[in-house]
């Protein structure tokens, strides 16, 4: 995939997934290997299955056991494995849970810093329906956290997924004043919303054909997607959002269910010049770069704090609720 910076006035990029009938339902074997092709033409993954045994030399064996798996994570993901798609006919029948507890466990034993985070089993679990096989769909987990730089959304601190909220806040008060005004007046912590939408790549809040658009244009065009799509779901409740009384109407609002948006209504929404305003990969990456050093700023000086008050016999909460 080329990694020139997009530009806000071309089309979003040609649909990959939308061809694929697997969520929720399969119309035809051929549709499927058309959509398997494009996925693994994505991700560089082996075209032919005679090639899976070298594309499965750089990931471990599937595991079967929890032996190699740090302490509680093996009943993290069983947890989670109950959790995912139970309603999803298609991925029922194919044993979708059984897959999916193999892949879990083969990500978070191959990839310990990494371990397993909520939310990576909605991202695995559509894997394993698109691409029917789970080295394939291990596989993909892995590059498409390299490709749309957000492994570190998962793991301990979550620092770039902080660092990413706060980008969008900045868009936000950039595009959205009023909106970002009352966010901050109300003291709503937007990683209530960022942490639901961003970590499974919005797979619990979009539905049906809007959720496939949405990968499609994803697997394409990489993480501005996220922050795109992110937006225009903030701007279809712009109106709601100030007309908000308390943090408590914010999180409410939330959890709500979002309105039915037409697939083609919101990707147009979200590369619309006028309404998100020009945004290209290498400026999205300066932000994500500078918020992630301020983060980390953030977190040294509160760290020195603490054991600065520690040494002195305070403990930090106590001065925190002065």
């Amino acid at each position: 995939m080329s990694n020139t910076p997009t530009s806000t006035s071309q089309p979003p990029p040609e649909s990959i997934m939308k061809d694929n009938q697997q969520l929720p339902e399969v119309s035809s074997d051929d549709d499927v290997q058309v959509t398997e092709e494009k996925l693994l033409r994505t991700h560089s993954l082996p075209l032919n299955s005679e090639d899976w045994h070298d594309a499965r030399l750089s990931v471990p064996v599937l595991l079967m056991d929890d032996a190699a798996l740090p302490h509680g994570v093996a009943e993290l993901i069983e947890a989670d494995v109950q959790r995912t798609f139970p309603m999803c006919p298609v991925f029922q029948k194919a044993g979708g849970s059984d897959q999916l507890r193999r892949v879990l466990r083969s990500l978070a034993a191959s990839d310990t810093e990494l371990g397993y985070c909520q939310s990576l089993n909605f991202i695995a679990g559509i894997f394993i329906m698109v691409l029917r096989n789970e080295s394939a769909a291990l596989l993909a987990v892995q590059q498409l956290l390299v490709k749309l730089g957000t492994r570190t959304w998962y793991t301990d601190g979550m620092r770039q997924l902080r660092a990413d909220t706060c980008v969008l806040e900045d868009l936000l008060q950039e595009r959205l004043p009023a909106v970002h005004r009352k966010i901050r007046a109300c003291r709503f912590d937007l990683l209530f919303v960022t942490s639901k939408w961003f970590l499974c790549l919005f797979a619990t809040t979009l539905e049906g054909e809007t959720l496939r658009r949405v990968w499609d244009v994803l697997l394409c065009d990489g993480v501005e997607v996220v922050f795109r799509v992110a937006f225009v779901l903030l701007a279809q409740r712009s109106e709601a959002i100030v007309r908000a009384k308390s943090m408590d109407d914010l999180i409410h609002m939330f959890q709500e269910t979002l309105p039915l948006t037409s697939p083609e209504q919101l990707i147009q929404s979200a590369y619309n010049p006028s309404l998100i305003g020009a945004i290209n990969k290498q400026e999205l990456a300066n932000r994500r770069r500078q918020a992630v050093k301020a983060v980390s700023s953030g977190d040294t000086r509160a760290e020195m704090r603490n054991r600065h008050l520690w040494r002195g016999g305070v403990r930090p909460a106590s001065v925190l609720a002065r």
